[in-house]
């Protein structure tokens, strides 16, 4: 797996996210909780598509690359 640093940091970032987790829920702390909501999905989507798009280099939609 070429790039094994990305996904890796990655999980390990969502890990770190969930410590503050239920201290902010408790303190009903909104702001801090969206930002922890928003780069928790973050890392998900990076984890998913390093794994899912490993080694693949093709396109799969030149279309959307024409518009301009």
């Amino acid at each position: 797996m070429r790039y094994l640093e990305i996904p890796v940091l990655s999980a390990i970032a969502v890990v770190l996210l969930l410590v503050p987790l239920p201290s902010q829920l408790r303190a009903r702390n909104i702001p801090t909780l969206t930002l922890i909501l928003s780069t928790f999905v973050t890392n998900i989507v990076d984890i998913v598509n390093m794994l899912v798009w490993n080694g693949n280099t093709r396109d799969v939609a030149p279309v959307w690359c024409d518009f301009g």
